[in-house]
Formats: structure tokens, C-alpha cells, sequence
């Protein structure tokens, strides 16, 4: 299994934290953010890992190198400073990528059964598949309508009528749809998944797990204790 990790934003959310850092470095537990974010997934049999950087992201070459010190291989790719959003950074990967690949957030730390997950999209026969949370607007707008175990509509705005799910941070996708984006193209996630939203080709498998997240301040507070009773 090999897992493509957007680690390229800018963390404004942390400012002052991330003028000096790049977000996956932030401290969390006395380790860089992403240092338990690799263990995690290591520990669940992820060790190929794509890291898709940018801002700052030479700070994170230097930390992690191939890899290997963590028990993980690391590939790079950075997309400059030219930001192509998520699902443009990925199509830029693309060369780093196998056929079939997982896709989470640099920000993101998810408790999951990373293989069972993977066993279902292969099962479902489906391009694509996303984690998704049944939020009812707690932690965020909720903005994906599920039905028939498919994501049928992803939309925040405006406001979608029964869209009680929320993307919880973890997709399967394929490189050959990844690749239908043009080289150098901006692109978010959200769009590149219409056409096969629209196709039913998007399973949904459902987590009743909550996420946590380094993306604000509070979160970054929530996860430090997470991490510090493991």
C-alpha cells in the first residue's frame, strides 16, 4: 500500500508557529507533527509514502530524508511556488504514484483500519472511494451527501440539502483518472471528484472514529494529548 501525503500548505491557521516551520513540522508531543504521522501509518503497513511539498518543504527533506530512520521509504515532490492546490499537487506526483494509491492531509492524524479499508475499495470495484464522518455540522459544515454506500453529491457552498458527512482525510484514488488533469493545472480535490461522483464511481466507506487535525491552534492543542497518552 503507498500513501500520497499533501504536506505543502501554507498553515496560516498556526501563524505565528508556521512563519518559521513548515505546518508538518509543527511540534506536537516534543516530535514534528508528521514524525507521528509516519509512525502511524507504518504501523499499519503503509510504508511506501509520496510526500507532496512546498511551502518550506526543503525544512522537510532535510528532516526525513528517504525515509529510512522512520522505517519508511519517502519519495518527494514538490510543486514550487506556484501552488496547484490538492488534487493538481497529486496530478504533479503522478510520476511517484502506482496505479492505485491512499491520499491524506499533512495536517490530518486518523485512527483507522488503513487495511481493511483497502481490502473494501478493491471489493466495491469502484475508481475512487473517500473516508467519510457523519459530522451533522459539529466540527464543520457538512457538505457530502451519502446514499446506497456512494458519495453522491460534495459540495459546501452553497449549503447542500441532507448532507450530513463530512470528507474525513483519507481517499483511495488511481493514477489513470489523476492523470486526466492537465500538468500544471490548479485543481482542488473537490472538483477533480465531480466526474465521478456524477459517474457513482466514489465509494463512501463510513467511520464513526473522529478525526483529529493539527489545522487550527485547538486542534493542535486536542491532538497533543492524544499523542501524549500513546
Amino acid at each position: 500500500m503507498q500513501i500520497a501525503i499533501l504536506a505543502g500548505g501554507l498553515g496560516t491557521r498556526l501563524r505565528p508557529i508556521t512563519q518559521t516551520v513548515p505546518k508538518s513540522l509543527v511540534p506536537v508531543a516534543g516530535k514534528p507533527f508528521l514524525e507521528h504521522q509516519i509512525a502511524l501509518l507504518r504501523d499499519a503497513g503503509i510504508t511506501d509514502i509520496v510526500l507532496l511539498v512546498a511551502h518550506m518543504g526543503e525544512m522537510i527533506v532535510d528532516y526525513f530524508g528517504d525515509g529510512s530512520a522512520f522505517g519508511v521509504k519517502i519519495t518527494y515532490s514538490n510543486e514550487g511556488p506556484n501552488l496547484l492546490d490538492t488534487a493538481g499537487a497529486i496530478r504533479h506526483a503522478a510520476p511517484l504514484l502506482q496505479d492505485r494509491f491512499f491520499v491524506t492531509f499533512g495536517d490530518s492524524y486518523l485512527l483507522l483500519p488503513y487495511g481493511r479499508i483497502w481490502r473494501d475499495y478493491v471489493d466495491a470495484a469502484r475508481k475512487a472511494l473517500m473516508v467519510v464522518y457523519r459530522n451533522d455540522n459539529r466540527f464543520d459544515s457538512s457538505d457530502i451527501f451519502v446514499a446506497d454506500g456512494l458519495v453522491k453529491a460534495y459540495r459546501k457552498s452553497p449549503p447542500l440539502p441532507d448532507a450530513f458527512y463530512i470528507n474525513h482525510g483519507l481517499m483511495i484514488m488511481r493514477r489513470q483518472d489523476i492523470m486526466d488533469i492537465r500538468e500544471g493545472e490548479r485543481m482542488s480535490l473537490q472538483q477533480f471528484l465531480q466526474p465521478l461522483i456524477a459517474e457513482n464511481q466514489l465509494a463512501a466507506w463510513e467511520t464513526t472514529q473522529r478525526f483529529y487535525e493539527i489545522g487550527s491552534l485547538a486542534g493542535l492543542k486536542e491532538l497533543e494529548s492524544v499523542v501524549g497518552r500513546a
